[in-house]
């Protein structure tokens, strides 16, 4: 069925990984198992689905709810290693979601309102960066 949050979810992972090609620098998804590296670059990415309303009448199956969510890449690097790495990457993960449309197996994700946030150092020994965009998918039922 289109437009459900495993699907939503599974299209943005898989956009998100498509675009980090950095090799050896990791990255996780929500509720993984995740031993940060010693060292260099990490990401972790999530998803949150928030409020929808309906945007259609009529019988069952034909229905058109505009759901919508926020996706978050937190991005690490250790401290006091400078800011370029972080910020080469979160352009990339930017680039990737900025204005983009993901059309695939029936869903129709939108993409727009991507930000950056520079968080700054961790209690942990981390640099921070958050990158945020806003989702909209449409579900019918």
């Amino acid at each position: 069925m289109a437009g459900t949050l495993a699907g939503v979810r599974e299209l943005l992972y898989e956009r998100f990984a498509a675009a980090w090609t950095f090799g050896v620098t990791t990255y996780c998804f929500d509720n993984e198992t995740f031993d940060p590296p010693v060292e260099g670059t990490w990401a972790r990415v999530s998803v949150r689905h928030l409020d929808s309303s309906q945007e259609s009448l009529g019988k069952a199956g034909t229905r058109r709810f505009n759901r919508r969510a926020l996706l978050f890449v937190q991005l690490f690097a250790k401290l006091n290693a400078g800011v370029k790495d972080l910020d080469d990457k979160t352009q990339v993960v930017r680039t990737a979601f900025e204005g983009a449309r993901i059309n695939s197996a029936g869903e129709d994700i939108r993409m727009n309102a991507v930000g950056v946030t520079e968080i700054g150092p961790t209690d942990d020994g981390w640099y921070q960066y958050n990158v945020e965009a806003a989702v909209d998918y449409t579900e019918i039922r």
